[in-house]
């Protein structure tokens, strides 16, 4: 039988989540339908120096025939000015000229009269006014958080070839990508095989050196800051090489570790009892074997 969705959703493993989001429903519904007055903030985001910068609140006041909304700003400390909002939508709005506006911190509340005369305040926002350079550090950091990897293995094989991955999420695409891969104090620059994510990079077998040294590197035409150029991991990352010793050895230690008994043993007196056991694979064997994965062994009576 199904479970009712909002049973399932009050069961223990939801309850924590389903009721934050309750009270979060509850509270919207209280502050927005049914208070007869308010005033709140409406954004956030950060400025940009020299740059017009709009201050916008929501205000409302159902018993009253109309709204006077003021603001009141700083910038970076500095003394407190004044200006009327405007009403753009169903948002009041205040344009901070960006004459006023050097790279730091500005601060603005607004102020309205409610039907009963009395003052209601939005409280204070806080908003960060960047630089060039910082806002062009920002969009670096943005375009960083869309790398990630595609599937690069945690080891390679001597006689294998190595393959790097890199996975891009979100769109435009980088203009150019490639792969810088160091061993043995020697370092090559990869061209990806592919025009698009993942983007993979292949260095020819066979591989010399203990481990292999590996870093992305994607390469932005920002329309705003020019070229940006990003990396993934932000430090280079390094994976050990398997020579044939060290994969004779990790072959021989899995193997050994890898089987495992699977069930009760079965069989009667007068039958021969059996046992059965599975091999259970690490990601290399699992590679390198011929897909045996169950052994059963008849043991008879001598």
């Amino acid at each position: 039988m199904k479970t009712p969705f909002f049973q399932s959703l009050a069961s223990p493993r939801f309850a924590p989540t389903f009721i934050a989001s309750l009270l979060s429903l509850v509270l919207l519904v209280l502050t927005a339908g049914c208070a007869t007055f308010g005033i709140v903030p409406a954004a956030r985001e950060d400025g940009r120096e020299g740059r017009n910068y709009a201050m916008l609140v929501r205000a409302w006041d159902k018993k009253a025939g109309g709204i006077a909304v003021v603001f009141n700003y700083r910038v970076n400390g500095g003394s407190w000015k004044e200006m009327p909002g405007t009403l753009r939508g169903d948002l009041y709005e205040g344009i901070v000229p960006g004459a006023e506006l050097p790279a730091g911190t500005l601060e603005y509340y607004a102020l309205m009269k409610n039907h009963k005369g009395e003052d209601v305040n939005s409280g204070t926002v806080r908003v960060r006014i960047l630089s060039f350079a910082e806002a062009k550090a920002k969009a670096a950091a943005a375009y960083a958080a869309r790398l990630s990897d595609g599937g690069t293995p945690p080891e390679f094989i001597y006689n294998e070839t190595a393959v790097f991955a890199l996975a891009v999420s979100g769109s435009p695409a980088p203009a150019e990508a490639y792969c810088m891969v160091s061993s043995g104090g020697v370092t090559a620059r990869l061209t990806p095989a592919s025009a698009s994510s993942p983007y993979t990079a292949s260095l020819n077998a066979p591989l010399s050196g203990r481990s292999l040294s590996w870093q992305w590197f994607a390469r932005w035409n920002d329309p705003e800051f020019g070229d940006i150029e990003v990396a993934f991991p932000a430090a280079p990352r390094s994976a050990p090489v398997l020579d044939q010793a060290a994969l004779e050895s990790r072959v021989r230690a899995d193997f050994g570790a890898a089987l495992l008994p699977s069930g009760a043993a079965g069989g009667t007196w007068l039958n021969p009892p059996v046992v059965r056991a599975e091999l259970r694979y690490t990601p290399l064997l699992a590679r390198l074997s011929a897909g045996n994965r169950r052994v059963e062994l008849v043991l008879n009576a001598g």
